[in-house]
């Protein structure tokens, strides 16, 4: 069963908002847009996994997608992770296209494509790292010892994968295509028979791991070295994509193509979530929707979000 569920990161979500609302003009935007784009392919190639999972029985595997974790000294990141009563799995997935050779006297993978190479780190050396790391996890959380197994799995069914080491047999069986999950997952139950972890015992491993994920929550404008002041206001169309939706007769009006909404102003206060602050006082709403009316606004972020503290003049709503 699907613990926690495949979702874009926090972070993916602040780079779709900063694009959203940077300048075409600006000096950074060409950075951010390389970045959003590497990192949505990879969030899509990461769903080419989800079908393989499928088949597994339901309630035999606890899944776990974007689990990130802290070992007591440093956080890791899990792109997937398998826990069972007789073993955990842990599911690194690479999104990499056409012909990769794995040097394994070398920690690098070379990718051939159209005349030219590119190297990438040694994916053996990260799963080995993550099992490490999800060991030390267990003994700070004072949780018995299981097999621990970690896979790398080929998102791309198409990638040609080969290995320059005649010594590297059983390092291949711990790179595979996204469709062979099943039947690697079947080999690893025949090896694992005894369990480690009762029904009950499994459940509340599986709560300590939900609570124990650290989403990362990074600074984006300081990143890209974006300034607030720089960024676009306003409620975006949500059919021609301007900026310049206005509010007129108790709803979203836009004067470039006429459409209309009642909602829009929702994308507009999520980037603000994203970008500025999670919270947002009626004051910094009207300036940011570009509304005149205190009262509509706070229906708005009432119909938004109910959660709030404070009361009348001082009151902050809660935007995530």
């Amino acid at each position: 069963m699907i613990i926690k569920k495949r979702e874009k990161t926090l972070h993916l979500k602040k780079l779709e908002a900063l694009e959203r609302r940077m300048p075409s003009a600006h000096k950074n935007r060409s950075m951010v847009e390389e970045t959003l784009a590497r990192q949505m392919a990879g969030f899509k190639g990461e769903l080419a996994i989800n079908y393989p999972l499928s088949f597994l029985p339901q309630m035999t595997y606890y899944i776990f997608h974007h689990l990130r974790l802290f070992d007591g000294t440093r956080p890791f990141q899990l792109d997937t992770l398998l826990l069972t009563p007789y073993y955990l799995l842990i599911l690194e997935v690479k999104i990499i296209s056409g012909s990769i050779t794995i040097n394994h006297d070398f920690p690098q993978i070379i990718r051939s494509s159209e005349d030219k190479e590119e190297a990438f780190a040694d994916p053996f050396i990260q799963i080995e790292r993550q099992k490490l790391q999800m060991k030390q996890w267990f003994i700070n959380n004072r949780r018995k010892t299981m097999p621990m197994e970690a896979i790398i799995v080929m998102a791309n069914e198409r990638t040609v994968v080969r290995h320059d080491n005649a010594n590297s047999r059983s390092l291949e069986e711990k790179i595979i295509p996204c469709g062979g999950i099943p039947k690697c997952i079947r080999n690893m139950e025949a090896s694992y028979k005894k369990a480690h972890y009762s029904e009950k015992e499994l459940e509340s491993l599986s709560n300590l791991l939900l609570r124990g994920h650290q989403e990362l929550d990074s600074d984006i404008l300081k990143q890209f070295q974006v300034n607030q002041l720089e960024l676009i206001s306003g409620v975006q169309c949500s059919a021609c994509w301007r900026f310049s939706m206005v509010w007129k007769r108790r709803r979203w009006q836009c004067p470039y193509c006429h459409s209309r909404s009642l909602n829009d102003h929702f994308q507009a206060l999520e980037d603000y979530s994203l970008l500025f602050s999670p919270i947002i006082s009626n004051r910094d709403a009207r300036k940011f929707l570009h509304l005149s009316s205190p009262d509509n606004t706070k229906r708005m972020l009432r119909k938004y979000s109910n959660r709030y503290t404070g009361k009348t003049s001082g009151r902050k709503y809660l935007l995530r």
